[in-house]
């Protein structure tokens, strides 16, 4: 007759790796709930920003204004950024040139 913890072990996998494997599928789990919380919180704060501006009470002309303002300040920061970005490539574009054409002139 087999011995009957043999048996158990084999059948429910209890093992010293057992423990050590429902601690990491724990661990995976709460990492899971973390960076969900994480997004709630910060899609909570992005809603309530929204709503906040809608919701206080000013006019609505300068209400538009104040929008109109943001949206102007974040279109020219994307320009920035963009033709920083352009400035690089052609900076590396160049160089790239001028050392094919130092490898060609050999």
């Amino acid at each position: 007759m087999e011995d009957i913890s043999g048996i158990m072990r084999q059948r429910y996998a209890f093992g010293p790796d057992f423990a050590t494997s429902r601690v990491s599928q724990k661990n995976n789990r709460t990492m899971k709930n973390t960076g969900i919380v994480i997004a709630s919180l910060v899609g909570g704060m992005i809603l309530g920003s929204a709503l906040t501006m809608l919701l206080t009470p000013q006019s609505g002309p300068e209400l538009r204004r104040q929008i109109k303002d943001f949206v102007d300040e974040e279109i020219n920061r994307a320009k920035q950024k963009a033709a920083k970005a352009q400035e690089k490539v052609q900076e590396k574009m160049q160089e790239e040139i001028d050392e094919l054409r130092a490898k060609s002139a050999k």
